[in-house]
């Protein structure tokens, strides 16, 4: 169990800081007059994506825990490790977080949100390792061109779908 120790907490203030937030979206006002969505809507959808998610994924690491102390119920010859990696992990994409919202005006929504999503993936692929820097080039392809069409895909259903104003630069 102390190898997940890490894990456990960062879901734990994942689903802490979920219901935080679901707290003011109580007080979004309605939207247009017979609209099915108000304001709101998708921001809770969000929000309780990440609670079944994170409890999904804290299921999982209870099972993997489980898994594996049944399965070394006699070794206990190695020490268990310390939870830097997930700790570093939550600490860098919070600063990422903080850093896009900073950028989110000044840069707009597509630039920002595009940059948030390379730094994402990058971050989680180097610090898993699963990124290799010999294998790097088509890779780095694949995902900016998966951010900008992303990024150009959410700004256009927002602002002619939902009709909603996202900072341009």
């Amino acid at each position: 169990m102390q190898r997940y120790i890490g894990e456990i907490l960062w879901c734990l203030v994942l689903i802490a800081l979920a219901i935080a937030a679901l707290f003011p979206l109580n007080n979004i006002g309605g939207g247009y007059s017979g609209s099915i969505l108000t304001p709101a809507s998708f921001p809770e959808l969000v929000t309780w994506g990440i609670i079944v998610l994170t409890l999904i994924n804290l299921a999982d690491i209870f099972k993997k825990s489980w898994q594996l102390k049944q399965s070394s119920n006699t070794d206990t010859s190695t020490a268990p490790a310390l939870p830097i990696l997930p700790l570093l992990t939550g600490f860098l994409l919070v600063t990422e977080l903080v850093v896009y919202a900073l950028l989110l005006e000044p840069a707009g929504y597509i630039l920002s949100t595009t940059l948030f999503i390379v730094a994402v993936i990058t971050t989680l692929s180097v610090l898993s390792g699963k990124l290799t820097p010999a294998g790097l080039l088509y890779p780095a392809i694949k995902l900016v061109a998966f951010a900008v069409l992303f990024s150009f895909a959410v700004f256009y259903l927002f602002s002619m779908g939902f009709e909603l104003v996202l900072p341009t630069l």
